[in-house]
């Protein structure tokens, strides 16, 4: 019995720390990922608000050359 528990003992050590990095090395490629979609969804927000307000200025400009 205490043969069989020494076993578990062992494969425990061994699979314990194995599952552990799996995990943290998990969690480091998610956070990557994460990063990566912010990045892009910042981009994507400053894209559409330079774009509002150049669409913003020729409107102004159109309207103050009575075209609007």
């Amino acid at each position: 019995m205490t043969e069989f528990l020494a076993a578990i003992g062992i494969l425990l050590l061994i699979i314990l720390p194995a599952w552990t990095f799996a995990l943290w090395r998990e969690r480091q490629d998610l956070d990557q990922e994460w990063r990566a979609l912010t990045d892009e969804m910042v981009a994507h927000d400053m894209r559409v608000r330079r774009e509002t307000a150049e669409l913003t200025a020729r409107r102004l400009a159109l309207s103050r050359m009575g075209e609007l």
